[in-house]
């Protein structure tokens, strides 16, 4: 029986394929900009689309903007989930990664697969997280990610499986990451002597004090 890793590994190549020739034919230059100014094209890609401008007796203007993931108008792909009261976001991500919707049995195997990656390597917490805090949630995250980099076996793979099986880990691992970013209170008797940590200036964190007993101020 074929396993739903080695399905997503198969369909991943399937839909990811490109053609040489269409380099060529859509007159791809990788980091020039066309004559008539309009934005640069650095590559060919089958997986998004972002329309915003036509152009007009080559005249650019501005158009209603759309959207597409795999050929799905975003707007179409938030209005279903909503519709049947679905966050949507796992399903988008498998759109994204294999270039097909799931079915309602590859879904539930998918956000399995992901909640079974959640977990960080281990003393990574403590090493990345707790001993290096920024009052820059991107900034963590950022610097996070390029960490795990550390614990890839083979960081410098390129094949589709190792590709999928990255992407899934940091889809799965992100929000582990952004929850583990709140600003912690130092194991001491902080707010006993006026001590804690206070978040930058219109910044926000998770604060907790140990009064632990009745009557503790």
């Amino acid at each position: 029986m074929r396993s739903f890793k080695q399905t997503m590994y198969d369909t991943f190549k399937k839909n990811n394929n490109i053609n040489k020739e269409y380099f060529d034919k859509y007159g791809v230059k990788r980091g020039l900009r066309n004559p008539d100014g309009t934005g640069v094209m650095a590559g060919v890609t089958n997986i998004c689309n972002v329309h915003g401008y036509v152009l007009d007796d080559g005249e650019k203007k501005d158009a209603e903007g759309a959207l597409t993931f795999r050929g799905y108008n975003i707007r179409d792909l938030i209005g279903g989930a909503a519709s049947e009261e679905r966050f949507g976001y796992e399903e988008i991500a498998y759109l994204l990664l294999t270039g097909n919707l799931p079915d309602e049995e590859e879904l539930s195997e998918f956000s399995e697969e992901i909640s079974d990656s959640r977990e960080l390597p281990e003393g990574f917490f403590e090493d990345m997280i707790l001993k290096a805090p920024s009052g820059n949630i991107m900034n963590k995250i950022s610097r996070s990610i390029l960490a795990l980099y550390s614990f890839d076996e083979t960081p410098e793979e390129m094949t589709p499986e190792h590709e999928i099986d990255t992407a899934v880990s940091l889809i799965a691992r992100m929000p582990v990451m952004i929850d583990a970013g709140a600003r912690i209170l130092e194991s001491v008797c902080g707010p006993c002597i006026g001590m804690g940590q206070s978040p930058n200036s219109g910044g926000i964190s998770l604060r907790t004090f140990n009064r632990n007993f009745e009557g503790r101020s």
